[in-house]
């Protein structure tokens, strides 16, 4: 497939670029009206590859019907134009489609709101937010072999393989197109002290370069593959360490393929195939060398009043909210390694623990790292806040909480647009609109 070169098509081109591909992995869930007709509720359709847990098999409940089926681009292109789609004894009216598609490119094995998949995707939303279908209320049960679930969001969360959120709200209605590009994509990146070990793979390898960016120009390189070759490693020496804000880069000239970000893998979990092979030491001196403050935030000690407790908090709000990221407790503005008694340590991750649940909502991925400070009995109590998958928001108990996001080093409350983009970008349910305030 030709993948847009714009941001944004006309429908009648998003269509052109459905019909050219061979297949589509459909899966559609539809539910019944009051007037007795069946609509769509939620469908993705995924080219370029298998989804990891896609299966043909077919749902029926008494108002909902979740089915998987793969057709032809040209078929595909064909019941979107028309918005009918049939199977079986099933005629399916879909929603209005967009006048304008907007595209995005998302990474391999990212977090998505649909199945994460293995390749870099091409998505666009096809459908108008035509408004949200009412949920089919009480147990999902079948007197054929479809599987039990006590509603209707825990079993659309099964059947399209996302994970259900708890944080209430009804799934959104709509129509996703993913176009898997099998062209390559990054399988695993490995950091040492002097070196930068990347695993790519991919079907025109031949065709792309790996690079190293950053905040200043680094390193790149054509991708040498000999005959059918699929996967190779390639090796980036670092002679002044990681640079700061490092991210390694598979392009194809201007155009980018996949990515990792290096800052963000000393957060875990965030960047899928980043490891970091350096020692607790060194990963302090590294984190606290670095010039990169988007990802990182110095504390000199654990805040006791509420004024300094809400500026941390917002911090934790504004990683979870974007790429993830790291507190540093025992390390001053200065950098100055002034350190933790090590005794503390318990003491503190309790308080920490206790004053997340307290001012952030919902809970975010978290964890904490112990890192020894070099020639010195002391330590740094390392925060580490994962990129989640939803909203996450500040404030004290009672108060009408805020959501943060991170703007180069200094956190600032989230604007509505942010706000929006966050949402579209990591669920497919509609988030409590109280926790949107003023803080």
């Amino acid at each position: 497939m030709t993948f847009p070169s714009r941001r944004s098509t006309t429908f009648e081109e998003a269509l052109e670029y459905i019909a050219a591909e061979p297949s589509i992995w459909i899966r559609s869930a539809a539910v019944r009206d009051d007037a007795d007709c069946w609509r769509v509720h939620l469908m993705e359709l995924a080219s370029g590859d298998t989804p990891p847990s896609w299966e043909e098999r077919f749902w029926e409940y008494p108002d909902v019907v979740f089915a998987t089926f793969k057709l032809s681009g040209g078929e595909t292109s064909k019941f979107l134009q028309e918005r009918k789609l049939q199977f079986g004894n099933y005629v399916i009216d879909l929603p209005q489609m967009q006048t304008t598609v907007s595209w995005e490119r998302r990474q391999s094995r990212s977090q998505a709101p649909y199945e994460t998949l293995d390749w870099p995707v091409v998505e666009a939303t096809l459908s108008t937010n035509s408004g949200v279908l009412n949920h089919p209320q009480g147990h999902q049960l079948s007197a054929g072999d479809a599987p039990s679930f006590v509603t209707f969001d825990a079993a659309a969360a099964a059947f399209f393989g996302f994970k259900l959120q708890q944080t209430g709200g009804q799934l959104i209605q709509g129509i996703m197109f993913r176009s898997q590009d099998l062209r390559g994509r990054i399988d695993t990146v490995r950091i040492g002290i002097e070196a930068i070990e990347v695993t790519v793979y991919g079907n025109k390898l031949d065709e792309l370069e790996v690079e190293i960016a950053g905040d200043i120009p680094g390193p790149s390189e054509a991708i040498g593959v000999k005959g059918d070759e699929k996967t190779t490693t390639m090796n980036f020496i670092l002679i002044d360490g990681l640079p700061s804000g490092a991210w390694v880069l598979l392009r194809k000239g201007s155009e980018w393929i996949d990515r990792r970000f290096l800052t963000n893998s000393y957060v875990r979990g965030t960047q899928v195939g980043v490891e970091v092979i350096v020692d607790a030491g060194t990963k302090l001196e590294v984190l606290v060398s670095s010039r990169e403050r988007q990802y990182v935030e110095f504390k000199r000690q654990l805040p006791t009043d509420n004024q300094s407790k809400r500026k941390i908090m917002k911090t934790v709000s504004a990683f979870a909210n974007g790429g993830g990221g790291s507190i540093l407790l025992g390390v001053d503005d200065d950098r100055n390694l002034v350190g933790l008694d090590p005794k503390s340590v318990d003491q503190l991750r309790d308080q920490v623990t206790q004053m997340i649940g307290s001012w952030i909502e919902p809970w975010p991925p978290m964890d904490f790292e112990v890192l020894p400070v070099v020639d010195s009995e002391k330590v740094v109590l390392e925060i580490q806040v994962g990129s989640g998958s939803t909203l996450y928001a500040c404030g004290q108990p009672g108060e009408v909480r805020t959501p943060y996001v991170r703007h180069h080093g200094v956190t600032e409350k989230a604007s509505v647009t942010e706000i929006e983009a966050i949402i579209r970008s990591r669920t497919l349910q509609s988030p409590d609109l109280s926790i949107f305030g003023r803080g």
